[in-house]
């Protein structure tokens, strides 16, 4: 508690924030309605004496008076009384019936009305009554009962708007999350597939022989890189660039036998006919 708190708490006044309109018929937006703090000191007219304070929302042009009206209303204490405009009691104070009336020791006892006003730091005694001063929005008001004795002798507390009507509290915002980062996936190392590649085979044309064996293909998963001399390169169809796959050797015992060339048989059947008839002329010169 600082302290003006505590000077204030010493003085039994109230630190409020200005809230709802109090006694304010319908809706009523900010815009339309203004803050507007009181301090009342009872002085002699309670016994014990004593301050407090409240925060009065009111409408825009609303008087000193309906100030008072406000708080009345907002603590449940009796609505001032007034005799020809002048405040005769607050809160049901003085209770004797006096109202302006001469005090015993000379002067007069009555509510001295005070303003404290935005930048001032000193009370300023008003020069018209509750019902013909039109208060403002961060206006202080100040009541101080006067018990007779020189007039304006009595003023209120020292206490400042800021300590009577706090601001209300605005909306702590609420930090905004980063977003989540997105786990990247790891790159490709170069050279090497992650799924795994099919050989193709070969077909064997028409009347005609397979250009070379053929080998079973082998499936594999992703395979460091090798140099060309390692493994042959196997185009992989729709793609200009080759994918290198390790296949396995062929089995040298499932090769087919080697076959002579067709040019080759021919002439030595040519050979075979040409010596049969010959060796059947010999013959035949015999006889």
């Amino acid at each position: 508690m600082n302290l003006v708190a505590r000077g204030l708490a010493a003085l039994g006044l109230c630190v409020t924030a200005c809230g709802v309109p109090v006694g304010l018929a319908g809706p009523v937006s900010a815009s339309t309605t203004i803050c507007v703090g009181i301090v009342v000191d009872y002085g002699d007219a309670k016994p014990g004496g004593g301050a407090n304070s409240f925060c009065a929302r009111v409408a825009t042009g609303a008087t000193g008076a309906d100030v008072l009206a406000a708080r009345a209303r907002a603590l449940g204490r009796p609505q001032p009384t007034y005799r020809s405009g002048l405040l005769c009691t607050i809160d049901g104070y003085p209770d004797d019936g006096s109202c302006g009336d001469p005090a015993p020791g000379g002067g007069y006892r009555y509510w001295s009305y005070w303003h404290k006003f935005q930048g001032s730091s000193a009370w300023t005694y008003s020069q018209a009554g509750a019902t013909g001063f039109t208060v403002s929005d961060g206006l202080l008001e100040g009541w101080a009962f006067q018990n007779g004795g020189p007039e304006k002798g009595r003023l209120p507390p020292a206490v400042s708007y800021s300590s009577v009507c706090r601001p209300a509290a605005s909306p702590t915002p609420q930090a905004s999350r980063a977003p989540s980062p997105v786990p990247s996936r790891s790159p490709v190392p170069s050279g090497a597939r992650p799924s795994a590649t099919r050989a193709p085979t070969e077909t064997t044309p028409a009347g005609g022989r397979s250009a070379s064996p053929k080998a079973p293909a082998t499936r594999v998963t992703a395979v460091p890189s090798r140099s060309p001399s390692d493994s042959p390169r196997i185009p992989v169809a729709g793609s200009t660039e080759p994918s290198v796959t390790a296949l396995s050797p062929a089995d040298p015992t499932s090769r087919p036998p080697p076959r002579l060339p067709v040019g080759a048989v021919a002439g030595v059947v040519l050979a075979a006919a040409i010596g049969g008839a010959a060796l059947l002329r010999a013959r035949s010169g015999r006889r």
